[in-house]
């Protein structure tokens, strides 16, 4: 790649990877009971867990820890700004390296915010009549974090598809 066209894949790489970042540590956009919801940064103290009928059933969406992925996204965006040209196979491959390691570990917290939310959701379903006993303000509590994890791990998934053919895109470009 010519230097100005580097330069631009190298700032839109960072643009990217940046607001992965941001949607992991800081994406929660709702708060309940004063405090911050977040699933995926591994910053609440327990699994999120409420009583859904007189029974005592109840719902459990699992707390999430991304900051292995956020070390590949800081890892992977060091070295595609050291990246000097489209032969540089140790920065590319580096850029390559991290960002294996990453999707999994985003794939992994994605699978379990699915299958507690389809948990979840199927558990609600079974209540026949709610009684005046009902924790709504745990299941809305419950709600608005599955469906805010589940959203910005979305947008993760997408980003970190994004950072992954700006690499390829850089290491093909030519003069």
């Amino acid at each position: 790649a010519n230097s100005a066209s580097l330069a631009d894949y190298k700032a839109e790489f960072a643009a990217v990877a940046a607001a992965m970042r941001e949607e992991i540590a800081s994406g929660a956009s709702y708060r309940f009971g004063g405090v911050d919801e977040n699933l995926l940064d591994g910053s609440m103290a327990a699994d999120l867990s409420t009583t859904i009928d007189v029974a005592g059933t109840t719902v459990t969406l699992r707390r999430q820890d991304l900051s292995g992925l956020v070390a590949e996204i800081d890892a992977a965006d060091a070295a595609f700004a050291n990246v000097s040209d489209a032969g540089d196979a140790a920065n590319l491959g580096a850029v390559a390296d991290a960002i294996a390691r990453g999707g999994p570990q985003l794939g992994a917290a994605r699978d379990q915010v699915l299958d507690d939310r389809e948990a979840a959701s199927a558990r609600i379903a079974g209540v026949g009549t709610f009684a005046s006993t009902l924790d709504s303000a745990g299941l809305q509590r419950a709600r608005s974090s599955v469906i805010d994890a589940d959203n910005r791990a979305r947008e993760v998934a997408s980003r970190l598809v994004a950072l992954r053919q700006l690499a390829v895109d850089a290491a093909a470009a030519t003069d």
